[in-house]
């Protein structure tokens, strides 16, 4: 298939030339079933030439297609040779899309797929690896890329990241590419400039993973090692990428899952077994694990994971045993280790729908076992060829102690019991042992500690009778906009008039049971038991929604405690409580009562006799905990509405009543109650409470006012509580203050007991407070925090850049401004483009402002600036003599070079060291070569006690 598009003064010749192209070769397409679909972009001419070949000249572009990807070709002249079935372009070639090439002369065999370029560059641009993009240039007098990409050979070749005059590059006679990053070079040159530094006859550098999947270094901090790694079946997780560049991941094409084992490397050219596809589809796998080091010994482990009936069931598996040098024959101080060390962990988990079970079976030797050898490393990185520092992945703390046991929940079906039973569920399973490392008879082992037998808890639900119907009535009007209501108000205007009628009678329950059994073995007790039982028996009557309804229920409590480590070794409560609630809604009524009808407790010490104390049902302020009534319906009014409203709470707790009522109109609200309370000794109901509310709650403005009086507080009886929000700008600028004001407080009248004034921006808020008596008003606290995102400046031709950003917070109490804290934090950063990055992040508090006093025993805002930028003097004696306590600090310098990348950073922070507070700063430098990220240089220092040491 082909496509032309042409200049219009060559659409007729060129016309003619696709006929006779569609005449020698129906299509661009081998036996194999492979097509290119060529698309003729410009040509400013063609010629006919013998032998099926075809000329095209001057500005020659197309494209070339196959499936989804497309190469643009750009050249002088192109040929093409039917008989020989190619393309090849010739005089300033270049490609763009997949691969990017470079050359004077380049050759496409479109049925084989293979590139032959003479005096070309192959250009690769990686950045997938969370950096910034490194482009390298491998040129060669001569390019070969094998179809599929499955090699790229070079000869005369050079590697920089500069094509024309590099400052660093690596050449070699020969040069070899595998699609999986294997890189294979005759006579390999390490260069500066054009000075050599290094020669060696033959280099190898494995891209893809080898059998062994050998893991080597030279300097770590458990001195030289080896980790090889064997897949027996399955794909070995731990087998990723690190994140961290290499030559053979820059220059390697995109990797593909679905590589098998295949001597000595991993390839896609052989089958799949069985075995091996049954392990890809339930994602099972097993590897064997053998490592070496110079300072912990030898170990030998696996790791496996099996997965078993479509996944349902998981069985995980992990040990190693190990030989240590540094081993003892009996472990009399806590550090001590065997000479022979072993791990093993060991889960078996179940799934299926919501359930699910898991049973766990650790076992180690001492608590550093697998921290120290299950840490390994599965990939050979080449700066450890080159005796560059090797870290291990951190595994977290050592294992004081471990547990073994069973866990999970279950949900039971209950599907053939209908509704009788809905559900049923045992979750919290729990049936473990504890074991804790710990000193007995002189040696340190591991000890069962505490043991759980069992955990767990049922619940069980269900519908013993449900009868019901339900009705529709005819559409009433539509409902009344609900207005908006500044007040919290859970009575709200809605339309009163039912769209159906229900009528019901169900009787539902609900039981749990909780249950644990804990035995601490060191104590040797005879195991501690909780047991909680509960259940629910609920009674829903409805003869009709629009008149009546009622629900009752009956809750039934047992709860047994058993601990032989207390004085009162036994403990049993039963209790029996019932909560009823009936409903008018057509008078919108509502009656609510819960009481305690039963408590019995009994205990028991041991020794002397049980003890069982009963409360039987008295209705009194003991046994009844809440009982009222309630009237609450909203009517329209106008435009608006009126909500009133009356709650009783009724005999035998103390009686109240309380009327309220609640005008709604277009944001406004107006509110006003008055609560009666009976006297305790005539029974009549006196005034108690009253209450004014006034709202309003339409944007930009928001404000609510309260006044409320109680004659029986004589010493403050009238309350008046305001506040106000304005918000301006586009929400930009919010305007705030709150205030309340007492009459008369303890004899002094016009009292502002807390008044606050507030400003909130986008980057600011500041609250101000004062209070007192209203002719001797106050200023008590200053509350302020900004908030400045990092702004940018750029300079000269934008190339430059400056970015700052400031959080602050400061608390001053102006009663006492000794106790007052002001915190910040500054980031700021300065960029040279291509050159040069550098970044400033500290965090800083400040507690100790009873410094700051001058002569006259006065707060002094100079001695507070000046302390501050004494904290700021990170390398003098400013930061070891001031109020400002560094929490943290951390400066990164980022040189951008060509061909090298340097990174220097300086950090500290506070730690915690023999019970003081220390400032330990660091210091670290890292240099990598772009060319070979491999190869890089990374040190480290930390400062204690006044020494500077370098840290692995």
């Amino acid at each position: 298939m082909k496509k032309t598009r042409v200049a219009p003064s060559f659409r007729l010749r060129l016309l003619l030339l696709l006929v006779l192209l569609c005449m020698g070769a129906p299509s661009f397409a081998h036996d194999g079933g492979r097509e290119f679909i060529i698309t003729i972009i410009n040509a400013d001419g063609f010629e006919s030439l013998e032998g099926d070949r075809y000329l095209l000249k001057g500005n020659v572009h197309l494209t070339i297609e196959e499936g989804e990807q497309e190469v643009s070709l750009f050249s002088d002249r192109l040929l093409v040779d039917l008989s020989t079935k190619s393309l090849t372009a010739l005089g300033s070639v270049r490609t763009e899309g997949m691969k990017e090439i470079t050359g004077e002369v380049i050759t496409l065999m479109y049925e084989q797929g293979d590139i032959f370029a003479s005096r070309a560059d192959l250009m690769t641009t990686s950045d997938e690896l969370g950096d910034s993009p490194v482009t390298l240039h491998t040129l060669g007098t001569t390019v070969t890329i094998q179809g599929e990409g499955s090699m790229v050979t070079y000869t005369d070749a050079r590697i920089a990241t500069r094509a024309i005059d590099p400052l660093s590059s690596i050449r070699a006679k020969r040069l070899s590419v595998l699609s999986d990053g294997e890189i294979i070079a005759h006579g390999a040159t390490l260069s500066i400039g054009r000075v050599p530094l290094f020669w060696t006859p033959f280099l190898f550098i494995p891209g893809a993973r080898m059998i062994a999947n050998p893991a080597i270094g030279f300097i770590s901090d458990r001195g030289m090692f080896v980790n090889t790694t064997w897949e027996i079946f399955g794909g070995y997780p731990h087998f990723r990428s690190d994140g961290k560049r290499s030559l053979t991941s820059l220059l390697a094409t995109k990797r593909e899952e679905g590589t098998i084992r295949a001597w000595p490397i991993y390839t896609r050219d052989e089958p799949l077994s069985s075995l091996e596809r049954w392990a890809r589809s339930s994602s099972s796998h097993l590897a064997i694990f053998g490592d070496a080091y110079q300072h912990a010994g030898v170990s030998l482990g696996y790791d496996s994971r099996i997965g078993l009936l479509g996944g349902r069931i998981t069985v995980a598996s992990g040990a190693a045993v190990a030989l240590d040098p540094g081993g003892v024959e009996q472990r009399t101080s806590r550090g001590d280790v065997d000479r022979t060390r072993f791990w093993s962990m060991n889960t078996i988990s179940y799934r299926s729908g919501t359930s699910a079970l898991s049973i766990t079976l650790p076992f180690y030797s001492d608590p550093g076992v697998e921290r120290l050898y299950a840490s390994r490393l599965h990939d050979l990185r080449l700066d450890a060829l080159f005796g560059s520092l090797q870290e291990f992945p951190s595994l977290g703390s050592e294992r004081s102690s471990y547990t073994v046991g069973l866990t999970g929940n279950l949900t039971i079906p209950t599907k053939i019991f209908g509704t009788y039973l809905s559900s049923l569920s045992i979750g919290s399973i729990a049936l473990q042992g504890t074991y804790r490392w710990q000193q007995k008879d002189g040696i340190y082992s591991y000890h069962l500690d505490e043991v759980v037998e069992p955990r767990f808890t049922v619940r069980a639900s269900g519908t013993l009778l449900d009868l019901g119907s339900k009705t529709d009535l005819e559409s009433p009007s539509p409902s009344i906009p609900e207005s908006e209501a500044l007040l919290p108000n859970p009575h709200r205007p809605e339309d009163s008039k039912p769209t159906e009628v229900k009528r019901s009678l169900r009787l539902a329950y609900l039981l749990s049971e909780e249950f644990a059994r804990t035995t601490d073995r060191r104590a040797g007790d005879e195991g501690r038991i909780h047991s909680m039982t509960r259940g629910t028996l609920t009674l829903s009557a409805v003869p009709d929604s629009r008149y009546f309804t009622s629900t009752f229920e009956l809750l039934p409590q047992l709860s047994i405690s058993e601990d032989p480590r207390k004085t009162t070794r036994y403990t049993q409560v039963f209790r029996l409580d019932a909560n009823t609630k009936v409903a008018l809604p057509f008078l919108s009524l509502s009656y609510t009562l819960r009481q305690r009808l039963y408590r019995q407790e009994e205990t028991h010490n041991g020794t002397d006799p049980r003890m069982t104390v009963v409360d039987p049902f008295t209705f009194d302020e003991t046994s009844v905990s809440a009982h009222q009534m309630v009237f609450d319906r909203t009517f329209r009014l106008g435009a608006g509405t009126i909500n009133p409203s009356f709650t009783a709470v009724l005999w035998p707790l103390a009686r109240t009543l309380t009327p309220r009522v609640v005008l709604r109109h277009r944001g406004f609200s107006l509110t006003s109650s008055l609560r009666f309370k009976a006297d305790k000794d005539s029974g009549a109901l006196e005034r108690e409470l009253f209450t004014l509310g006034f709202g309003h709650a339409a944007p930009p403005l928001v404000t609510t006012t309260t006044f409320s009086y109680n004659p029986k507080k004589p010493a403050e009886p009238a309350h008046l509580d305001h506040r106000l929000a304005l918000t301006l700008l586009d929400e930009e600028l919010v305007l705030s203050e709150r205030f309340e004001y007492l009459p008369i407080r303890n004899g002094v009248k016009h009292v502002l007991p807390k008044a606050v004034i507030g400003v909130k921006t986008s980057f600011l808020t500041l609250n101000y407070q004062i209070g007192g008596p209203l002719g001797d008003i106050q200023s008590e606290r200053l509350v302020a925090a900004a908030k400045f995102g990092e702004r940018q400046w750029r300079f000269y031709r934008k190339r430059i850049a400056l970015d700052l950003g400031v959080n602050a917070s400061f608390d001053y109490d102006f009663k006492d401004p000794f106790s007052s804290i002001l915190t910040f934090s500054l980031t700021g950063s300065f960029r040279i483009a291509e050159f040069l990055d550098l970044s400033l992040a500290l965090s800083s508090s400040n507690t100790g402002f009873y410094h700051y006093q001058d002569d006259a025993g006065s707060f002094a805002w100079p001695l507070l600036w000046r302390d501050l930028l004494r904290s700021l003097d990170l390398f003098g004696g400013g930061i070891h003599n001031t109020q400002f306590n560094l929490s943290s600090v951390d400066i990164r310098l980022v040189h951008h070079l060509e061909d090298w990348r340097l990174n220097c950073k300086y950090g500290g922070s506070v730690v915690l060291s023999n019970n003081q507070y220390r400032w330990v700063p660091t210091f670290s430098v890292y240099l990598a070569w772009n060319t070979i990220p491999d190869l890089d240089i990374e040190e480290r220092w930390s400062r204690t006690a006044e020494v500077w040491t370098r840290s692995l």
